[in-house]
């Protein structure tokens, strides 16, 4: 799972890379070419790295130890959100938004969730087999 995460993040930076130089291929920005697409792009992408990331926390610790790691793995991404939101503002090609950021937040926060209960099932299961 950190593998995946690894790799996802490399990908979630070559995008914003492309973005912020103004060089997104159109297949990739065609792809949030929607109303609401990039809010959309934001909950998903952000969401998913959030998954990836909390669901590879998750197992080094006991359930109960569990919430603190996802909580404070999750803040981290809230932060890095953030600050690439605001980063924006400094870039022609893109524009700062407080939605896209929420939509960021929800992401982080729906998909962290979903990386703790399919831990803590998966945790489970291992426990009644034993």
């Amino acid at each position: 799972m950190k593998w995946a995460a690894a790799i996802f993040l490399i990908l979630i930076v070559t995008i914003l890379i492309l973005a912020d130089s103004g060089r997104m291929p159109d297949f990739l920005a065609n792809l949030y070419n929607f109303p609401n697409g990039d809010k959309i792009g934001h909950f998903l992408l952000v969401g998913i790295l959030s998954f990836l990331v909390n669901a590879s926390i998750v197992p080094i610790f006991t359930l109960e130890r569990s919430v603190r790691s996802v909580l404070g793995g999750s803040l981290i991404l809230v932060l890095l959100a953030g600050i690439e939101e605001w980063s924006q503002q400094f870039f022609s090609h893109r524009h700062a938004s407080l939605l896209d950021f929420l939509s960021s937040l929800a992401g982080i926060i729906f998909f962290a969730w979903l990386a703790w209960v399919w831990q803590a099932k998966k945790t489970k299961k291992l426990t009644k087999v034993e």
